[in-house]
């Protein structure tokens, strides 16, 4: 958490800095994508949270959670944070699927089941997909439901598959 590696090394976070940077980027870039840093109640600073950033840059929000399980748990708790903190996610991904434990084999469908949010379906497990970001976006081009929000939320017109 960037509150407590700052509180390490006996610094506190600027968030005013973040803020700043966001902006400066927004100007240069089409698309900006902000990782959450492990969550929605993740502290960045002793006043600020996460779901804060969320808030003051009105960032969509994709919840990434692991496929494994208390994924269940995890991920429902995480979308009642946001849509009491009044965000509301364009929908969830489950990353590292190896599809070897029931959990993970029906995970997706049952998040489906208990949320009105679309659930993209399952990343599969590959250590590629740390180390090159083309190899992730090959993998996402295999959620077709997944293309279709970010089509919808970029505005980048007629659905092509």
């Amino acid at each position: 958490a960037p509150a407590v590696s700052a509180a390490l090394e006996g610094r506190a976070v600027d968030v005013e800095a973040i803020y700043k940077a966001y902006w400066f980027l927004q100007k240069k870039y089409d698309i900006v994508i902000v990782e959450g840093v492990g969550g929605v109640k993740v502290p960045i600073s002793e006043s600020t949270y996460v779901i804060d950033l969320m808030q003051a840059l009105r960032l969509p929000v994709l919840v990434v959670a692991h496929a494994r399980l208390a994924t269940l748990n995890q991920t429902l708790l995480t979308l009642d944070a946001l849509v009491a903190g009044k965000l509301s996610p364009f929908g969830v991904l489950l990353n590292g699927n190896q599809g070897k434990t029931l959990a993970e084999k029906t995970n997706a469908e049952v998040l489906q089941d208990f949320t009105l949010m679309d659930v993209f379906g399952a990343l599969k497990a590959d250590p590629r997909m740390a180390k090159s970001a083309s190899q992730t976006a090959k993998a996402l081009t295999k959620l077709p439901l997944f293309k279709e929000a970010l089509r919808r939320l970029f505005d980048l017109g007629a659905t092509k598959r």
